[in-house]
């Protein structure tokens, strides 16, 4: 899967079943302090590109929820998250693409936390999206209410 941060492009690559297994276990902890911004997560708007959107004012409403999700985690998993995630990307630079992440280091200074957040995220969505049910279209039924 291919993304771009800031104007750079990166490719997360696939992970194996054991790195899968490993990320989703990690995450166990995260789940709760995360419920807050599924309940309140509705789209304002549709985006260009046919995707729900949320309005910028509405954001504001997630970082505490996600604050403490992240904080919930612990340096500890924080770090194990990293490793297993970062361990799969790439960044094309010069019209090569070299990996971003060797020896717990990053290999690009330009790399700030947020950043880091963002790629992390973007990993987690692709390489998770099997281990949780997509969230209904308005108008679906739920997977509870389906039963």
């Amino acid at each position: 899967m291919e993304f771009e941060i800031n104007g750079k492009k990166y490719r997360a690559g696939k992970m194996n079943a054991f790195q899968q297994q490993d990320l989703a276990v990690a995450l166990v902890p995260v789940i709760p302090a995360l419920k807050p911004i599924w309940d309140s997560l509705t789209p304002s708007v549709v985006g260009m590109d046919g995707r729900p959107a949320f309005a910028r004012e509405n954001m504001v409403d997630f970082l505490a929820p996600l604050a403490d999700a992240i904080r919930s985690l612990g340096k500890e998993n924080r770090y194990e998250i990293n490793d297993i995630c970062l361990s799969v990307v790439s960044r094309e630079s010069g019209g090569s693409w070299s990996g971003i992440y060797t020896s717990q280091q990053l290999m690009f200074d330009d790399i700030n936390g947020l950043d880091l957040l963002k790629i992390v995220g973007q990993v987690i969505k692709d390489a998770l999206l099997n281990f949780f049910p997509a969230l209904p279209e308005s108008g679906e039924l739920s997977p509870a209410s389906s039963v």
